[in-house]
């Protein structure tokens, strides 16, 4: 979580850091018990460390964890979007699981700010504001629980209209 801190949460404020920590550990507690924490609350927590892998080189990544950052990435987008299709995201009213998909899109920008810059290096701080493409909620993979079918008829006729979003 500190690469999060560090590198995601500065670009990005969308959770409130001592009322996320307490969740966190809170979370944690839960698990130890048996009781499977909030989905929106997942859902917050997935879409952090999949931040967190993204903005990390791959470097860092391999020592850490002692796995390809590649792979490590699918894992967590797949945790994120599994958290989010659980948590409603598309017709909730939560704060936390609306947070969690803003994060999530944040996730994606970096991811695509990288590849267009090709590096291996941190992802820049600067610069990343850039628009965030309506296709992202809908780039899914075939198997996924958040297919375009889902959307919100706005968000598939603008996805129609503008095709190379």
């Amino acid at each position: 979580m500190a690469n999060y801190w560090k590198v995601v949460h500065l670009i990005s404020h969308t959770v409130h850091r001592p009322t996320f920590e307490r969740q966190y550990e809170a979370f944690w507690r839960s698990i130890a018990s048996g009781i499977e924490p909030r989905m929106s609350f997942q859902a917050v927590l997935f879409a952090a460390l999949l931040g967190s892998i993204i903005s990390m080189p791959k470097e860092k990544v391999l020592a850490e964890f002692g796995v390809d950052k590649q792979p490590l990435v699918d894992n967590f987008q797949q945790g994120t979007e599994a958290a989010l299709a659980k948590a409603n995201f598309l017709r909730t009213t939560k704060l936390e699981t609306l947070q969690a998909f803003v994060m999530y899109l944040v996730s994606h920008a970096l991811y695509q700010q990288c590849h267009s810059i090709q590096t291996t290096r941190h992802y820049p701080r600067e610069g990343i504001v850039t628009p965030i493409n309506l296709s992202l909620i809908t780039h899914t993979s075939s198997d996924s629980t958040l297919s375009s079918g889902s959307l919100p008829s706005t968000l598939r006729s603008h996805r129609h209209m503008h095709p190379s979003r």
